[in-house]
C-alpha cells in the first residue's frame, strides 16, 4: 500500500486539490444573495436609510 502511495503521490495531491476546489466552487455558487437572512441582520446600501442611532 505504501508503495502505491509513493508511486501515485502527485496524482493523489492533484486529485485532492481538485476536490477541494470543486467543493469551494459549489459552496460559493450555492449561496442565494436574494434570500432574507435568518438571523434578521439587514445591511442597508445607503446609511441614510438606516436612521440615526443615539447612544
Amino acid at each position: 500500500m505504501t508503495e502505491a502511495l509513493k508511486r501515485y503521490k502527485m496524482i493523489l495531491i492533484i486529485l485532492g486539490l481538485t476536490m477541494v476546489i470543486a467543493f469551494l466552487t459549489l459552496a460559493i455558487f450555492a449561496q442565494k444573495p436574494d434570500k432574507v437572512p435568518s438571523k434578521g441582520i439587514f445591511v442597508f446600501a445607503n446609511t441614510s436609510e438606516a436612521g440615526v442611532i443615539k447612544v
